[in-house]
């Protein structure tokens, strides 16, 4: 008498979402010279002595798709279904589950990974279909927990290398573009009150509201302060006072609305109307301080005047007094 062994293989179809089991199946002698017992039409056979066999929990069914198998039941969509229960492959006999599929009706999750432990879950789909990664109680549709969340791309031009993680002390939240260090940083540190403090450029902790790495930032009072240290600039010499004069005579104040909001007017320049003293490369925005600094310089040099001329008066004065 021959008897049926089924060789079971864990089959991830890709892009599906199902777990499947493919079956081989070879022969094998059964003990005994004879085999009696009772089955059910579908369902496969188990051996409860050494030569009588009854029903199994598996079954067996033809669709039109192919023979379907389960656990409890069949089902036409799918190879193999494990019904009323949970699914796991471990990789010892009595070990952890490396794979868990549980019950959907059950308070456990639906879906865990773990590794070499039980209480090392990897990943985690829960009932109500959210994912964890690192967390078995994910509290979003998509949680991710101590690590960051890498995209990269590879290409014969430029590598695209982008992480979005949270970092160490502060706990703040940081985007890195190609391994550069919080190239966008967003503090979380509400006990010095710089919770959603942004940073950008690489290696900005950020300390005011908008911080740059350049180090121009707005304070938390609403100004926005450039940064004017010498450290940063070269070529510096003195404005002369004719260039400050011809620039200063060749501004023309406007007042306008801007196309995005025409509700509000506003006093200044049009970029590309100023002198190219305190024009910018594009012109297509101004920088105040280059006007401030054109301002300065005619304003000590009247200051300058004026000075002269009270001493003027004043000597005047006392010759009128003396005649």
């Amino acid at each position: 008498m021959k008897h049926l062994r089924l060789t079971a293989i864990l089959v991830v179809l890709a892009g599906s979402g199902f777990l499947s089991m493919a079956f081989q199946a070879d022969h094998a002698s059964a003990t005994g010279s004879s085999v009696s017992g009772s089955g059910t039409t579908g369902r496969i056979p188990k051996f409860i002595g050494a030569s009588c066999v009854e029903n199994s929990i598996l079954r067996e069914q033809e669709f039109g798709t192919g023979t379907n198998m389960g656990v409890g039941s069949v089902h036409r969509l799918v190879k193999l279904l494990v019904a009323g229960g949970r699914f796991a492959v471990n990789g010892m006999e009595d070990g952890p589950f490396g794979i868990l599929i549980a019950n959907q009706n059950g308070p456990g999750p639906i879906v865990t990974f773990s590794k070499d432990s039980g209480t090392d879950i990897k990943f985690t789909i829960d009932n109500n279909g959210n994912v964890g990664i690192g967390t078995t109680m994910p509290e979003r549709k998509l949680h991710l927990n101590e690590g960051a969340f890498h995209i990269s791309k590879l290409s014969s031009v430029r590598e695209v290398d982008f992480d979005i993680g949270v970092a160490c002390g502060d706990g703040a939240i940081e985007f890195n573009v190609q391994n550069d260090t919080n190239a966008l940083r967003i503090s979380t540190d509400a006990d010095n009150g710089r919770k959603g403090y942004v940073g950008f450029g690489s290696g900005v902790i950020p300390i005011h509201p908008i911080h740059m790495r350049s180090g121009a930032h707005c304070t938390a009072g609403g100004t926005w302060t450039n940064a004017s240290s010498r450290e940063l600039k070269d070529n510096i010499r003195d404005l002369s006072l004719d260039e400050a004069i011809d620039s200063l005579g060749n501004l023309a104040p406007k007042k306008f609305t801007y196309k995005a909001d025409k509700t509000e007017e506003y006093v200044g320049f049009i970029a590309e109307e100023v002198p190219d003293l305190v024009a910018t490369k594009d012109r297509k925005g101004l920088a105040s301080m280059d006007i401030v600094g054109v301002l300065t310089k005619v304003v000590q040099a009247q200051q300058e005047e004026l000075g002269l001329l009270k001493i003027r008066l004043a000597s005047l004065e006392k010759s009128h007094i003396s005649e």
